[in-house]
């Protein structure tokens, strides 16, 4: 890509994700705006839903009927996998939608994995993946972080 292509970034992480559109300004510079976002509607779904003796602790249901829940690992990782699912419809959704030809992906390798599984077989090829978090980022700052400035000047 040269430098004065439009440029789509998607940040996620486990539980936001961002869709970013980049145009180059005078000067060499990037204006960047954030275009829309995804929020993880699954926090804590599986609290509300437990039934009462599982989230006791020790000596209850939990331990006394044999059930087991790894200091919640099981529901983080089942909460990933949906919001992993979620994220996918969404991107399929947004890409289209905006006529998104090619867009960078960064997301923490654990999430990475989780999407690959969800991705439509449609958009392979139109996503180009990276792993990092950058959602702690400000949009504004995100043209001069050393992961995304090599994308921005044709890599």
């Amino acid at each position: 890509m040269t430098a004065t292509a439009q440029h789509w970034i998607v940040t996620l992480g486990s539980r936001h994700g961002r869709l970013i559109k980049a145009e180059p300004v005078p000067v060499g510079r990037w204006r960047t705006e954030q275009v829309d976002e995804i929020r993880n509607s699954w926090e804590g779904y599986h609290e509300h839903g437990r039934p009462e003796g599982l989230s006791k602790g020790r000596g209850t249901l939990a331990k006394s009927e044999g059930y087991s829940f790894a200091a919640g690992t099981h529901d983080d990782e089942e909460m990933q996998r949906r919001f992993a699912r979620d994220v996918a419809r969404w991107l399929g959704d947004r890409i289209g939608r905006h006529a998104i030809e090619k867009i960078d992906l960064f997301a923490p390798p654990s999430f990475l994995g989780d999407l690959r599984a969800q991705l439509p077989a449609k958009l392979n090829g139109r996503i180009r993946e990276h792993q990092g978090q950058l959602n702690s980022i400000e949009v504004g700052d995100l043209p001069g972080h050393a992961a995304i400035s090599p994308i921005f000047n044709g890599r």
